[in-house]
């Protein structure tokens, strides 16, 4: 990674390089793309200042007993690790 993107931006993958990305059909949406629209939405502000960071948003996608790692095992039988790229402190959403 860009030691640029590292300190001016964020990225994020879906799942590592050796694995799927899955579906979630009764959302309607990719297992990531569900549950980061609904950590953009506030689910993932863990101290409820009303902002979200690269961190909070990580540890909520990422979350092995609630997020993306476990409904991919629940509903596919299959791993499913996304990550979020960036300045831990960086705030993405306000509201």
């Amino acid at each position: 990674m860009s030691p640029s993107i590292a300190t001016q931006g964020a990225s994020s993958s879906t799942s590592r390089g050796d694995e799927v990305s899955g579906w979630y059909p009764e959302k309607r949406h990719g297992l990531f793309t569900y549950f980061f629209l609904k950590g953009i939405s506030g689910d993932a502000d863990v101290d409820k200042n009303g902002e979200i960071t690269v961190k909070e948003l990580k540890q909520f996608l990422t979350d092995e007993t609630e997020g993306v790692p476990y409904w991919a095992r629940r509903l596919h039988s299959k791993e499913q690790h996304p990550d979020v790229f960036g300045g831990e402190g960086k705030v993405l959403v306000k509201y």
